[in-house]
């Protein structure tokens, strides 16, 4: 779906700016609407059209709950745990195993607001990201049950 909009930014000169927003639904149900909008129906159809790509080879069924809560994935390399899923930011929450964290980000470190290791047990991530290893393997646990909440 594309849905594009014209906002007037700037009200003494009028200057009016285009943003279009999209989505994609899977099965008819809504997995992914990214954070922020293309500047361009062109641009929006591009982005859609990748999007849809990923979607459609990506190791989880964003459309069934079952196959991404509690799902154990990699964060960096850091094993953690698929928490909540909100397709209308195209974000999941990961949190990282017990006894883990995630690595500070560049712009926390450059501003001096690094949490501590121990804050930094969550992370919100783009469904699309390539900083995640959407699969992986516990010892022990036989993989139809990975997922199983009482594993994390």
């Amino acid at each position: 779906m594309l849905r594009q909009a014209n906002r007037v930014i700037d009200r003494d000169g009028g200057y009016v700016s285009g943003a279009t927003q999209w989505s994609v639904a899977l099965d008819g149900v809504l997995v992914y609407c990214p954070a922020i909008p293309s500047m361009d129906a062109f641009m929006a159809l591009t982005d859609a059209q990748v999007a849809v790509r990923k979607l459609l080879s990506h190791p989880i069924r964003w459309q069934d709950p079952e196959d991404w809560t509690d799902r154990a994935v990699y964060y960096q390399g850091v094993p953690a745990w698929i928490r909540s899923f909100t397709p209308a930011r195209g974000e999941v929450l990961l949190q990282a195993d017990e006894g883990f964290s995630f690595p500070p980000t560049p712009i926390t470190q450059e501003l001096g607001t690094d949490p501590t290791p121990e804050e930094r047990n969550a992370v919100l991530v783009d469904l699309l990201s390539d900083r995640v290893w959407w699969s992986r393997q516990i010892p022990g646990v036989p993989p139809d049950e990975i997922g199983d909440s009482s594993h994390g």
